[in-house]
Parts: structure tokens; C-alpha cells; sequence
């Protein structure tokens, strides 16, 4: 299954266990005992259903999802900047598809209930205007945290003791660099 959902998704296996966790053997059974003491290990109802706390994440969905109109306002969003494994094939399968009808065909059970969970999300009736700049901003607070989280793992990575490498410096240099320009728009200064 691991294999089937790199191959979905476009992504090389190293990226999908960066992402989600490497998949658990299958020949190791799991205790009850052992289960209960580790929370990553616990059984929910629905995969889905365990983690629906990125709000910003699911409201950008239901925004492009309910506003075809603002197809051409999502071009800096980019699929490292999803969280939750179900947001990320909703979204790059709405990529490849022309309507809601086409999109929702296609879905497993499980991907339809998240569908319909943000379908219920209240996007408001905003204006093409104010849903653009709405939109903007989300996609922008998205990126900014992907930023600031990557530059957290990096900057976890550097030995103290050690002068980082010069690829190291760059990186961080260039994520200090879109940090600065994200932070110098004026919809995230006025807000904080």
C-alpha cells in the first residue's frame, strides 16, 4: 500500500516516510500493552478522523474546492506545504480533475467523508475580492510555517561543536531570505 500511495502521489518513498513515518513491519505484532503506552499507535474509527486540527490547512481546501474561480490564485502553494496526508490527495487530486463531480468520483470512502467534512467548513460568502486576498493570505501562512519548520529540522541538525556546511548555510539562508519576503507583505504585518 505504501508503494501504491508514492506512486499516486507522485512523491519518492523517502519523501512519503519524511512525511507520514515509515510504514510499521507487518510481522511484528503489536501488544495491547504496547499500544496503549504509544499514541502513534492508537487505533481510531477513521484515519481521518484523528487529526483534523490544521485549520488553516483545511480552510485553503474548502476554499479552493468550493471556488473553482480561484483555481489560478493557488500557484505558490506547493505540496510540502500539507500536513495531513488526506488534504495533500484531495488537493493534488483536484489538481487532475475539471469539476467537483469528476473529483468526488474518484475518491475512496475514507476520502470522501474528509471531502465532506470540508465541505461544511463556512468559507463565508466573501466576495471574489476578499476570498482572493483571503486565500492569498492562507496559502502565504502555509508556506511561512513550512518554512519555519524546515528551518527547525535543519537548524536541529547542526552539531554545535561543528561549523555547518556551506549546502547547510545556504539553505537556512535561503528559507531566512522567502521568511523575510513573506514577513514584509503588508496582509502579515498588519495581523502579526
Amino acid at each position: 500500500y505504501f508503494e501504491m500511495l508514492t506512486k499516486a502521489l507522485g512523491v519518492s518513498r523517502e519523501a512519503l516516510e519524511a512525511s507520514i513515518g515509515r510504514p510499521r513491519a507487518s510481522g511484528r505484532p503489536v501488544s495491547r500493552a504496547s499500544a496503549g503506552r504509544d499514541p502513534t499507535r492508537a487505533v481510531s474509527v477513521s484515519p481521518l478522523e484523528a487529526n483534523r486540527q490544521d485549520f488553516l490547512e483545511d480552510y485553503v481546501l474548502a476554499m479552493i474546492l468550493r471556488r473553482p474561480d480561484l483555481r489560478e490564485e493557488i500557484g505558490s502553494l506547493a505540496l510540502e506545504h500539507f500536513r495531513k496526508t488526506e488534504n495533500l490527495v484531495l488537493f493534488t487530486h483536484w489538481l487532475g480533475c475539471t469539476t467537483m463531480g469528476d473529483h468526488r468520483e474518484h475518491l475512496d470512502e475514507a476520502l470522501k467523508e474528509h471531502l465532506d467534512y470540508l465541505s461544511r467548513i463556512d468559507v463565508g460568502p466573501l466576495d471574489r475580492k476578499s476570498a482572493r486576498s483571503a486565500l492569498g493570505e492562507s496559502v502565504r501562512r502555509m508556506e511561512q510555517r513550512h518554512l519555519l519548520e524546515t528551518q527547525e529540522g535543519l537548524l536541529g541538525s547542526l552539531d554545535a561543536t561543528l561549523r555547518p556546511s556551506p549546502e547547510l548555510g545556504k539553505a537556512i539562508t535561503d528559507i531566512n531570505t522567502r521568511l523575510r519576503e513573506l514577513y514584509s507583505r503588508p496582509q502579515l504585518r498588519e495581523r502579526g
